[in-house]
This record gives structure tokens, C-alpha cells and sequence, in this order.
């Protein structure tokens, strides 16, 4: 993609990455000192060094051919018009798409976890500002700066799906951080970058997008 835009002469580009980027065992919340500390984790090591590799890929087509290109490292998005895909959808998703045609959630893990998780408006805002203001070949963190525990997400998935039925943590399947949040102070010092949707609403959003869709299936 970098090649085909500086074949074609594109004035900025922005790449998207996300949290699997860092190594697990750099300090939270993840700042962008710390991207090239450690090695990512083994059960992201693929999508881990492929966004890793974007801020060195910017960094190279910006030196080596003037490409003006920047790097967005995100939380975990979520929103609507996501996957209807169950086998395959992220965790929202997945939980949502549960909810609706389960009788019993099952949920892997222990429920303890955190993570940061950031609406799709939120991020589209953060790539534009990024076009306008991130100077190349630069790289920031944008979330939501706001921990949650996978309990308390399915806590609030269950109540605004209305789902009745068992919920089963799987602790035999955990796996993957423990915690994952951004920092986002250089993307508000730079940017002026800020989330706007709160997890609640934006859930109250994504879930509604999918009991239409999944109504008319």
C-alpha cells in the first residue's frame, strides 16, 4: 500500500495499527517510547509485528522517498456494521451475536482482564486529525483511556441485550495480556485528540445495529 501510494503520488498517508504492537511486559498505559521494547506476544506475534513494522515502514518510504506517512495505533475498536460473523467477530461482536442467539454465554477467560476499547467514530476522528496535524513519518496511541474489565463488559452487554440466560467464564481458556490500555497524551498534545463516546453508549449504539440486523436475518 505504501508503494502503490507513493507510485501515485498521495500527498499524507496514515497507516492503522493497534495495541498487539507493544510487548506485553512494557509499562501501562502503553506510551509510544516504549513500541520497539520487547517482543510482541506469541499468540499476536503475527498481527504484532506487522503493525510494529508500520512506524519502521514510515519511517523508510519518509527518508527513502518522501512519502509523508504517519502511523495510528489503536485501542480495541468496536462499533456498528462490524462482523455478523460469530466465528470470527472481535469480542463485542462476538458477546453481542452470543446474547441473541444463545441460551448460555460462554465467555473465555476469567472475566478479570482489562481492556481499552474505543468506538468507531472515535477512531475515524482520530485518523482525520492525524491527516491534518501528525507530522511524518510520527506515530500515536489513541483510546479511550479507560479500563474495563471483560466482567464488567459482559455485565453491560447482558443488561442492554436483555439477555436471560447463564453466564459461564471458561478459565481453562484464558489467554493473551492480562491489561492493555493507551496512553493518548501525545495524541492530545499533538492532535488535540479526545474520545467522545463512553463505553455505555457506545454499546447501547453497537447493540442496536445488531438487533436490527440480526432481526431481519
Amino acid at each position: 500500500m505504501a508503494e502503490a501510494a507513493r507510485r501515485v503520488g498521495v500527498r499524507k498517508m496514515v497507516a492503522i495499527g493497534n495495541l498487539f504492537a507493544y510487548a506485553p511486559e512494557v509499562p501501562l498505559p502503553l506510551t509510544e517510547e516504549y513500541l520497539f521494547a520487547g517482543l510482541p506476544a506469541v499468540e499476536h506475534r503475527g498481527v504484532g509485528w506487522l503493525k510494529r513494522n508500520l512506524a519502521l515502514l514510515a519511517d523508510l518510504y519518509h527518508r527513502e522517498y518522501g512519502l509523508p506517512m504517519a502511523v495510528v495505533y489503536s485501542a480495541n475498536a468496536y462499533g456498528p456494521r462490524d462482523s455478523l460473523d460469530q466465528a470470527h467477530a472481535h469480542v463485542i461482536p462476538s458477546l453481542i451475536i452470543k446474547c441473541f442467539r444463545e441460551k448460555e454465554l460462554r465467555v473465555w477467560g476469567d472475566g478479570t482482564g482489562t481492556r481499552d476499547f474505543l468506538f468507531a467514530s472515535d477512531i475515524a476522528e482520530g485518523i482525520v486529525l492525524a491527516v491534518e496535524k501528525l507530522a511524518a513519518p510520527d506515530f500515536v496511541n489513541i483510546g479511550s483511556e479507560s479500563e474495563i474489565s471483560i466482567r464488567e463488559l459482559v455485565d453491560l452487554i447482558v443488561d442492554c441485550t436483555g439477555f436471560s440466560g447463564k453466564v459461564t467464564y471458561e478459565s481453562a481458556k484464558a489467554g493473551g495480556d492480562t491489561r492493555r490500555v493507551a496512553s493518548t497524551a501525545k495524541a492530545r498534545r499533538l492532535l488535540g485528540f479526545r474520545s467522545k463516546i463512553e463505553i455505555k453508549e457506545g454499546l447501547r449504539r453497537t447493540i442496536e445495529w445488531y438487533r436490527q440486523q440480526m432481526a431481519s436475518l
